[in-house]
């Protein structure tokens, strides 16, 4: 359900979504991922920090999220426009 509301352009809905599927299950790593996915394309920084980093804490091997990860380490999505995360 948050993917079809990301791909719909509803963020917020987005984000209520993950949030209640990890309610639901708190170690499901793709909501995280995906949690993380919006709000660094919403430019809310600290916030998909913290999700991938829960990710990472269930998953440490988990590479797209490390990358991703990464990713936002080395700057905004200005700064590396064509190297933001995927889309959930």
């Amino acid at each position: 359900l948050g993917n079809a509301y990301f791909k719909a352009h509803q963020p917020e809905n987005a984000i209520e979504a993950y949030r209640a599927a990890l309610a639901r299950n708190p170690r499901y790593l793709a909501a995280y991922n995906n949690l993380g996915a919006v709000h660094y394309h919403q430019g809310q920084w600290e916030e998909a920090r913290r999700a991938w980093e829960r990710a990472l804490a269930i998953d440490p091997q988990a590479p797209s999220i490390a990358q991703n990860l990464q990713l936002l380490r080395q700057g905004s999505p200005a700064d590396h426009p064509k190297k933001s995360p995927g889309n959930p």
